[in-house]
């Protein structure tokens, strides 16, 4: 998830801590939902009973509305509103 990435000198913690977790939280919930379940779950599955998992959770996310906006948006150039999902 990338969640620890850069270092900032400790003035610009505050300013780089604000805009990261505004964009996971205009991020797609639902994906990102299913990112933090795969992972705890991973701990205590095989890799094979992993990937199983992964490829259901992907056929979810593929319908989903959040993947149609993530599509939309692409196509028409702008910025995703998963907001509306």
């Amino acid at each position: 998830m990338g969640l620890i990435n850069r270092c900032v000198p400790e003035a610009d913690l505050d300013d780089a801590v604000d805009a990261w977790s505004h964009r996971l939280a205009d991020g797609p919930r639902g994906a990102l939902s299913m990112i933090k379940q795969q992972l705890n779950a991973s701990f205590d599955r095989s890799f094979t009973e992993s990937i199983g998992a992964e490829a259901l959770s992907q056929s979810f996310a593929f319908r989903s509305q959040e993947s149609r906006e993530g599509a939309r948006e692409f196509f028409e150039k702008r910025s995703p509103d998963f907001r509306s999902c």
